[in-house]
């Protein structure tokens, strides 16, 4: 006798050894029985997954189409490209087909159906399902049936909160079934995940929030949010670094100065190291702390720090040297051609080994200083530390220049002119 005991959290089933292989031979043929349509095997080039309407895009003959569970064309196979899978999936939860054919855009529904029947001169994903689709120059938004959103806006693009749109050359923000979250008058929003909105007014940047309610005044040039020690979730206590004049400074959200503007560039934060951020002037590099003190000069042509430890290497005029930040002084002086410290953080009980070059002369020392190698041929460092002495060469650009935010008088270097870090004008989230 099987017995079936259900709870309010658990199900159990109590049942003999004879009726567990009837069961199991019932899900066998159950799900035997589901895999009754089998596409013939070498019919197409490449065959996608079956998405949720049950719909699979075919290739043959580098042509793309789409096909259902019955084996039946629903696009025929004609297509220069179809995706179902977007960059922004992940914001898609009913996924539409997007095609594009002789430079023309088509988007069908879920059953691969082409419901509005218009071709498109280009279309964007936008969150939530949306399109933001273009003809004979006019855009305007669509579901992803294709069928139009009718508003009196037109939306821009996406961002954290919604879309972008512009109604009588002003911006606003709204939200992704068409509610204002901030009105149409601005001449450009960014919305940020900390909850921080930058909007554009007179030719200025200013700081809102989802109200609508001012933190900032519009009276930068530029604003980002600085990742220091105030409270990324209390709007209250944030710190933002912002440019007046050409010139970065730091200010509390109600537009108290921290520091004063002076920097030609500066990061929001030292990543993986002390409480500080790197800044620049005249093309001179060094470190600060988040009140503005500071912690390395700011005199030399690259300061890197070394994760986990008090030094940072300091690159200047050919010369490379070791500085203690906690002494504010040189560990190892500027006098080497080069040096690299070996350390593994996660494992503190490897002992930490500098390697230093300088007059044809290779030294291992200590994390003391104290030399425990001396005249160290270079091919026992290629083969202990995996390190060519011989191949290293300068250069201007790090991991720090890349991370920080660099005004238009910064010179960037050859190495980065092309990096997606330096900027100086506000970006917008383009697809």
């Amino acid at each position: 006798m099987q017995i079936l005991h259900f709870h309010s959290l658990t199900m159990e089933l109590l049942v003999d050894t004879k009726m567990l292989k009837k069961i199991y031979l019932m899900t066998v043929l159950h799900s035997y029985k589901k895999m009754e349509y089998i596409v013939p095997w070498e019919t197409y080039q490449w065959i996608s997954s079956l998405s949720i309407g049950g719909i699979m895009i075919v290739k043959q003959s580098n042509k793309y189409g789409l096909l259902n569970h019955k084996l039946e064309l629903v696009q025929p196979i004609e297509f220069d490209t179809i995706s179902n899978y977007p960059k922004k999936r992940h914001e898609q939860n009913f996924p539409s087909f997007l095609a594009k054919k002789n430079d023309k855009y088509y988007i069908f529904d879920t059953l691969g159906n082409w419901n509005d029947k218009i071709e498109y001169d280009n279309v964007k994903l936008l969150k939530a399902n949306f399109y933001l689709v273009t003809k004979n120059g006019v855009n305007w938004r669509v579901d992803r049936n294709g069928t139009k959103i009718i508003e009196d806006f037109t939306v821009i693009r996406s961002d954290e909160y919604g879309f972008i749109a512009i109604k009588d050359s002003k911006f606003g923000l709204i939200g992704i079934w068409g509610e204002i979250i901030l009105p149409f008058e601005y001449e450009d929003i960014i919305c940020e995940h900390l909850g921080n909105i930058f909007v554009k007014k007179n030719g200025k940047w200013g700081v809102v929030n989802k109200k609508n309610q001012q933190f900032l005044p519009c009276n930068y040039d530029y604003i980002a949010y600085a990742w220091d020690d105030s409270d990324r979730e209390d709007e209250n206590k944030k710190n933002y670094i912002v440019v007046q004049n050409d010139k970065f400074g730091k200010v509390t959200k109600n537009g108290n100065v921290i520091f004063p503007f002076m920097y030609d560039g500066i990061t929001t934060w030292v990543e993986y190291g002390p409480s500080g951020h790197y800044v620049m002037i005249d093309n001179k590099m060094g470190l600060i702390d988040y009140n503005g003190k500071i912690i390395i000069p700011i005199k030399y042509e690259k300061v890197e720090w070394i994760y986990d430890t008090d030094w940072a290497i300091i690159y200047d005029k050919g010369k490379i040297g070791l500085y203690n930040v906690k002494n504010n002084s040189f560990f190892l002086p500027l006098v080497y051609d080069y040096l690299y410290v070996d350390y593994f953080y996660l494992n503190k009980e490897k002992p930490i080994s500098i390697i230093t070059y300088k007059d044809g002369i290779v030294n291992i020392l200590d994390k003391k200083g104290k030399i425990v190698r001396s005249k160290v041929p270079k091919i026992e460092i290629k083969k202990e530390f995996n390190k060519d002495i011989d191949a290293y060469h300068y250069s201007p650009c790090s991991y720090e220049l890349r991370l920080m935010v660099h005004n238009k008088n910064f010179q960037v270097p050859e190495c980065l002119k092309d990096s997606e870090y330096i900027y100086y004008e506000m970006r917008t989230n383009e697809f």
